[in-house]
């Protein structure tokens, strides 16, 4: 699976399928950041996940590769997530990835 959350307490490999939403967006400060919407069951597996991590360094994996590793302050229970990109071309190829219509950049 391209995108995967993983701490101390489980892992959670999401799919293009278990995404309603993957879309480049500007953030408050209008740089560029990659903007998810997870399906239903995902968002319950992604609340469990982070309810267990709270206190907890969530580990988010994109094609294997270590993008972020924020604390986890509290469940997040909406399906919601946004990460920061370094450059515009960045988050969309990021996003081409996690719809499925682009390969893993590593294989």
């Amino acid at each position: 699976e391209p995108l995967r959350f993983q701490s101390d307490a489980g892992t959670l490999a999401l799919s293009p399928g278990d995404l309603a939403l993957a879309q480049a967006a500007e953030d408050l400060n209008g740089a560029p950041q990659i903007v998810l919407r997870m399906s239903a069951g995902a968002a319950r597996a992604f609340a469990d996940l982070t309810g267990r991590s709270v206190g907890l360094p969530l580990r988010v994996y994109l094609c294997d590769n270590l993008l972020m590793e924020p604390r986890v302050g509290a469940p997040i229970a909406s399906g919601m997530v946004g990460f920061p990109a370094p450059t515009w071309d960045h988050a969309l190829a990021t996003v081409a990835v996690l719809r499925g219509k682009a390969p893993c950049p590593n294989g």
